[in-house]
């Protein structure tokens, strides 16, 4: 039998063999630690499945789709941070909301349940990730950053007695990845040009204003940072939490969009599948329906093949690869 020396093992294996991930797949000694079962393409996939309960009926599909995962996305997962990383250095993910548009006022009470929903979702994606890797990130806070309001958009009393002293904006007319603040590197206050898939690590980055080169009719508060206090203790954030009324479901490490998601506009309900659908592709997980890529997968239990309404088990095997890949970047 063989096994692959995969990351973790890496530090305590006694041999004179790189672990960079371009050279992952040719890294195979012979042993008898791992059964065959495990293995596809030189690959040993028991570690993985650590603490999973994982009938030998399902083993043959989750490695197979598993393994396309790792072939389609290595690129991206060894290349890029996403928010596991930042969750594991500060506990957090800082999100910003972006609304374009909405039903009736906008509520303090839809606000905090959307942001107790994402955070639900957040520690559900991480739930197993130690049992791989004890490294691993146990649990996350979500933070609220700021609020961006496209023109139209009212806003509840009650939202502003309770988020008021949040960076807010409103009259926005933007409706692409752009944030309304102006952004520099933490390094030498260079400005960052918004351009989101060209960093590796959103960490670099701190907010240190208002953009002036905005439409006149867009209002800003605070209006000025030079002695302005988060109320959470931020200075920048990671992801925008992006909805229209209109479907448009869609995310990536900097955006997630919950677009026609919303049920309920006054206490802020969702369509959580969807909603823990696309949290998923903030971390990177891929649309494991599309056939085109993931032929094999007729029947998956994944909340990426639009199955079942949950994280699966399979979900976790897919997040505990891209664990190990962003740690080993």
């Amino acid at each position: 039998m063989k096994v692959i020396i995969n990351f973790v093992g890496c530090l305590f294996v006694l041999f004179f063999i790189s672990c960079n991930p371009d050279d992952l797949s040719d890294q195979v000694i012979d042993s008898g630690e791992c059964p065959e079962k495990y293995f596809i393409d030189t690959i040993c996939y028991e570690s993985y499945l650590t603490g999973l309960d994982v009938g030998d009926d399902l083993l043959d599909q989750y490695l197979v789709n598993a393994e396309r995962f790792k072939v389609m996305l290595v690129d991206k997962i060894y290349d890029l941070k996403n928010p596991l990383w930042t969750i594991k250095q500060t506990g957090e993910w800082v999100i910003y909301y972006h609304i374009e548009n909405w039903e009736g006022p906008v509520t303090a009470l839809a606000i905090s349940n959307l942001t107790a929903e994402y955070e639900l979702l957040a520690n559900q994606w991480l739930e197993g990730l130690t049992d791989f890797d004890p490294n691993a990130p146990a649990s996350v806070q979500i933070k609220v950053f700021g609020f961006v309001f496209n023109e139209g958009v009212q806003l509840d009393d009650s939202f502003l007695s309770t988020y008021g002293d949040y960076p807010i904006v409103t009259n926005w007319l933007g409706t692409d990845e752009e944030s309304p603040w102006e952004i520099a590197f933490r390094n030498d206050n260079s400005i960052f040009d918004q351009n989101w898939y060209s960093l590796q690590d959103y960490d670099i980055l701190r907010v240190i204003g208002n953009r002036s080169d905005v439409e006149s009719t867009v209002n800003y508060s605070p209006e000025s940072w030079d002695a302005y206090v988060h109320p959470e203790n931020v200075d920048m954030f990671y992801t925008k939490f992006w909805h229209k009324t209109g479907w448009d479901a869609v995310a990536q490490r900097q955006y997630l969009k919950i677009g026609g998601c919303i049920t309920d506009y006054a206490t802020g309900e969702t369509l959580t599948p969807v909603f823990a659908h696309e949290m998923g592709h903030s971390f990177f997980h891929d649309d494991v329906y599309d056939r085109g890529k993931f032929p094999d997968a007729d029947g998956l239990e994944s909340i990426m093949n639009d199955c079942c309404g949950e994280i699966s088990n399979f979900d976790r095997l897919i997040q505990r690869i891209v664990w190990e890949a962003q740690v080993n970047q």
